[in-house]
């Protein structure tokens, strides 16, 4: 069994799995883990296995499966106890990712790793670059940069829009 969540506040998707976790439902999280994280523009996924009991058994399937979905601005915190550690160490070795996956047996230690990624600040463009684009953007439409709304609402009738 498995659920995803968007820690909102964190900007970071949490994945807890528990119990029996058949190959196919490795999949299926990952799947959807995947797709909310790049929906959302999340850069930190926490992945909780401590509940896992048993599974999944096609280990080099779901680790072919998330070498192919990753991307690089991704990091992924695994967080299992002892007995899952070896299991984590095979699966983030056997992905070919590197270094933006790690294995932690501690919430702690897991939570101290993603801020360093998840406290980036974004990239903003100056003031200079944004006139810059604004200009290029208004010469591709055909309308002044400082543009009135009423001259907005005459091109649009000339394109065609209103």
């Amino acid at each position: 069994m498995y659920s995803l969540r968007e820690d909102g506040a964190r900007r970071l998707l949490v994945i807890e799995l528990s119990g029996r976790l058949t190959t196919e439902e490795a999949l299926r999280a990952m799947g959807q883990a995947f797709m909310l994280s790049e929906a959302s523009k999340l850069q930190g996924v926490r992945c909780d296995v401590t509940r896992v009991t048993r599974g999944p058994g096609g280990l080099l399937l779901v680790a072919a499966a998330l070498a192919s979905r990753y991307r690089l601005a991704l990091r992924i915190a695994f967080l299992g106890d002892a007995r899952q550690l070896p299991f984590i160490s095979r699966l983030i070795r056997f992905s070919g990712v590197g270094e933006n996956l790690r294995a932690f047996d501690s919430a702690s230690e897991a939570d101290g790793w993603l801020p360093a990624v998840l406290a980036r600040p974004q990239k903003r463009l100056s003031s200079t670059a944004r006139r810059h684009a604004e200009t290029m953007l208004a010469a591709r439409v055909g309308m002044p940069v400082s543009a009135s709304r009423d001259e907005e609402l005459e091109l649009d009738h000339r394109l065609g829009a209103a």
